[in-house]
């Protein structure tokens, strides 16, 4: 063989053997260990030693004719294979699917679970409401399962207020406490969504109510009763207003005395004229309705100087005048225990009354419920209450009355719109369950 046609020899045969390694490295296979390649013809003994052409003549050893067999350039040198040149190492790394571990951790796009709770420096929302601020009253937590908030007295959809939709047109009478003496006082509430004057609104614990205000009056089929001292009548201060959905007290006694009972709490109104108001100088007096006839013959104010809650129970009535006219309008009213013939319950039926107006010429009251009918609610414990649960009025009649927009106030279903509230409560250091100024849950 000329030296050139043996030194091509070689050269192809290393190149198969480079090419053989990328592809059997590009399989996962394991290459031959390095040495001499074998005689394509499988005969080990007439193997290409691949030592470099020195230009000497061939010897028997070197070429016999049978060693230059497939190691030689026999046209099978050429095997066809495209060299794959893209596993070939080129100084970057190469991506094998799989990442690699850099000691570092790898973002996914998905947060991982670390078993650490994350602080986002956000409050967390639990869908319960939590009341942070200080001083604060313990939080109810009672069980409460969401639902469509409704005019009954009760935080339905758990929000922490309760019926806050307009629950109503007019105002209510919201809770009554007739015992202990010193804590005696009537609760209302604006359900609406606007302020609501109180200048021409009345408050009041007597049945014969109309005839006070009236100039005269003709009750059906008896005389008119004259308020006793115990008795009143009062009317809400001038300037006076109520804010949508504020709750306001009316204490029978004055705001010292009020504010001992309840842990230093002032009313917003009382019954006294006169009386020590210590640290409840914000606390306003409520006006009397009328002068008014005594037995005697004699004058006296409409609130009673003992005037009072019996604790043998009574009547209690909102109402709006406007001082002149002959009617009063009815805005809310209930009674607790039952009625009795000292304190008999408000029957207007058939009364006729003749305001201060121009004219002389009386008008007459529709019917009310009558008293025999009526629904009642019983009396409260000792520092217990009576407390309105439904907003509203469910069950009272809406034409045909003395009350806003032809409602009888004394239809309503007392006995299950109102309930007494027995169980004390701790409240700013007096064990009462009462809450004076603060809307109750019936829940």
């Amino acid at each position: 063989m000329a030296a050139g046609a043996e030194g091509t020899a070689v050269t192809r045969t290393v190149g198969i053997f480079v090419v053989t390694l990328s592809i059997l490295a590009c399989r996962g296979e394991t290459p031959l260990p390095p040495g001499p390649l074998p005689d394509a013809s499988g005969d080990s003994t007439t193997a290409d030693t691949g030592v470099a052409d020195t230009g000497a003549p061939d010897t028997a050893s070197q070429d016999s004719g049978a060693g230059d067999t497939a190691a030689a350039d026999t046209g099978g040198g050429d095997t066809g294979v495209v060299t794959d040149t893209s596993a070939m190492d080129t100084g970057s790394p190469t991506d094998t699917g799989t990442p690699a571990d850099t000691g570092s951790p790898t973002d996914t796009g998905t947060p991982m679970d670390t078993g650490t709770p994350v602080d986002t420096g956000r409050p967390t929302d639990t869908g319960r409401p939590t009341d942070t601020a200080a001083g604060d009253v313990a939080v109810d937590t009672t069980p409460c399962t969401p639902a469509t908030e409704s005019c009954n007295g009760m935080d339905d959809d758990c929000d922490g207020i309760i019926d806050e939709s307009s629950c109503g047109t007019h105002l209510l009478l919201t809770e009554v406490v007739a015992l202990p003496t010193n804590g005696e006082y009537v609760e209302l509430h604006n359900p609406t969504a606007a302020a609501i004057e109180l200048g021409s609104v009345y408050l009041t614990d007597f049945h014969d109510y109309a005839c006070v205000v009236a100039r005269t009056c003709t009750p059906l089929g008896r005389a008119a009763d004259r308020p006793g001292s115990s008795d009143f009548v009062a009317r809400f201060p001038d300037g006076a207003r109520i804010m949508p959905g504020e709750y306001q007290t009316v204490a029978m006694a004055d705001g010292m005395t009020f504010s001992m009972a309840y842990g230093g709490r002032c009313p917003t109104y009382t019954l006294r004229q006169a009386g020590m108001m210590g640290s409840c100088a914000m606390t306003r007096a409520m006006r009397p309705a009328a002068t008014t006839m005594t037995a005697d013959g004699g004058t006296a104010s409409s609130i009673g100087t003992s005037a009072g809650l019996s604790n043998d129970g009574e009547p209690l009535l909102l109402f709006q005048w406007d001082g002149m006219t002959d009617l009063v309008t009815d805005l809310d009213g209930m009674y607790f225990d039952m009625p009795r013939s000292s304190n008999p319950a408000v029957d207007k039926t058939g009364l006729m009354a003749d305001g201060p107006d121009t004219d002389t010429t009386a008008s007459m009251y529709r019917a009310d419920t009558a008293s025999a009918m009526q629904s009642t609610v019983p009396a409260h414990l000792n520092n217990g209450a009576n407390a309105r649960c439904d907003m509203a009025q469910t069950g009272e009649r809406r034409t045909g009355g003395n009350g806003v927009g032809g409602a009888d106030v004394t239809s309503e279903p007392i006995a299950r719109t109102w309930r007494g509230v027995a169980a004390p409560l701790a409240d700013a250091g007096v064990t009462s369950s009462a809450t004076p100024n603060a809307e109750n849950n019936c829940r």
